[in-house]
């Protein structure tokens, strides 16, 4: 197993050295020669500035002729962008190192990047595409202190009153990048525009992240090379684009649906257009063939603002839907199928599970339990979406299981994380602005 080995963070700073650069040298090379004598073939990494690597910078041009002249350079070269840009410091750094004559084989570590406030869903996603534009490995900045310097997944999470952890919409950037497979494809930056475009064939998807770097108005996306994708049939493709609130840096629920269209390919290219008002806000754009007419979405409950979760993120059959704290999670991710000659109603699949929203032994009465089992095309996995307006939100709606006519329900009226769901009598429209167990907010839905 390959350690990496790094000896100090911030040398070039007051805050974590107190001492001259010349004592921070001469340790510099003990501590490589101890290393390379006890640990023959481990890595070493340096050395972590504050700053950033730049012919202007005395203490990186001294460190780079110390290194030299004792024959110590890192293996690994690395420092901080906070704030930075890792496209203009990988840059730098490649042409200071050149100049200087030292070897720069390994990728970059950019070991903390972001100020906490560009750590948001529009920042995230910029220095995500910045970091793979320029190559290097990243670590997000952790602006916490104390017994929080371990906590919140380095600024990533939040937590409620009861010490729940709750994702951040930054989190939800990572977690599309995390989904991005396939082949890395090119993406052209605009002004203060960056992200990541792949396809994956094989699953016929393309997907592009968009973070801003304080760039807002409208931008469009030209979608170009399309024929090399594999998501345009009959000379169409369906667009569909997602924003990542930053929530003024509160607790968000999950990505919201900006729109969902089907483009015509023309000259082998489409474009679609973001309403980028908020910098910190996040994009992403996923293309699909129009034939695959699936809507992803989380359901939030507007009486307790919890989503319906496959709880304790079984597999089994028969296991009861709860409603729990929104966790990001994909056992709260639901892929919404339309049921052919049948207007506005789908079964719901779990993508946790891959298994279907039905209600237990295809039961009419009140109070029977909603569960997940394997997808049958029954009619007690098939729920009608009612729009609800009462509350003045277009995505909210009941969702009305086919065969009873009663709607899915939070029993007991509940806002306590764990509450079980159950199929009960719809309640009427006079009803829907008071009493909101039966209204979901489907924020993946047009």
């Amino acid at each position: 197993m390959k350690v990496q080995w790094d000896l100090w963070n911030e040398p070039d700073g007051k805050a974590f050295w107190g001492a001259s650069q010349s004592q921070y040298m001469q340790m510099w090379s003990r501590f490589y020669a101890r290393v390379r004598e006890a640990l023959p073939g481990q890595l070493i990494v340096g050395p972590s500035l504050a700053g950033q690597p730049s012919s202007s910078s005395s203490w990186w041009t001294a460190f780079l002729n110390h290194v030299k002249a004792d024959n110590v350079a890192p293996d690994i070269w690395s420092w901080h962008d906070e704030p930075g840009d890792p496209v203009t410091d990988v840059g730098r750094a490649n042409a200071t190192l050149d100049a200087a004559g030292l070897p720069h084989t390994r990728p970059y570590q950019i070991n903390e990047y972001a100020t906490s406030s560009m750590q948001s869903p529009g920042g995230g996603a910029w220095f995500i595409g910045r970091l793979e534009r320029a190559g290097a490995d990243g670590l997000l900045g952790n602006w916490a202190w104390g017994t929080s310097l371990h906590d919140y997944e380095a600024g990533l999470l939040t937590k409620n009153g009861a010490g729940q952890y709750l994702p951040l919409g930054e989190w939800f950037m990572y977690r599309y990048y995390g989904s991005q497979t396939g082949n890395i494809v090119n993406l052209v930056p605009g002004s203060d525009i960056d992200g990541l475009a792949t396809k994956e064939n094989t699953a016929k998807n393309a997907k592009v992240l968009l973070g801003s770097n304080g760039n807002t108005g409208s931008v469009t996306v030209n979608l170009t090379g399309l024929a090399a994708t594999s998501v345009v049939e009959n000379g169409k493709v369906r667009a569909v684009v997602q924003r990542v609130p930053h929530n003024d840096g509160a607790a968000v629920t999950g990505p919201e649906r900006i729109s969902d269209t089907t483009l015509t390919v023309s000259n082998n290219a489409a474009s679609v257009s973001l309403p980028w008002s908020n910098a910190k806000d996040g994009y992403t754009v996923t293309l699909l063939p129009p034939t695959n007419t699936t809507t992803s979405t989380v359901a939030v409950s507007e009486n307790s603002g919890q989503c319906p979760d496959d709880t304790n993120l079984s597999t089994a059959n028969g296991t009861q839907y709860q409603q729990y704290n929104c966790e990001g999670g994909y056992q709260q991710m639901l892929d919404l199928k339309p049921v052919s000659g049948k207007a506005d109603t789908y079964t719901v699949v779990n993508e946790h599970s891959g298994k279907c929203l039905d209600v237990s032994g295809a039961s009419t009465a009140d109070g029977a339990a909603v569960i997940q089992y394997i997808c049958n095309g029954a009619t007690n996995q098939q729920f009608t979406l009612n729009p609800v307006t009462a509350l003045g939100n277009s995505k909210d709606y009941q969702l009305v299981a086919a065969h009873s006519r009663k709607c899915v329900d939070v029993s007991n009226i509940s806002t306590t994380a764990g509450a079980l769901a159950h199929q009960w009598t719809c309640d009427p429209v006079s009803a829907l602005s008071t009493k909101k167990n039966q209204i979901w907010r489907l924020q993946g839905q047009s």
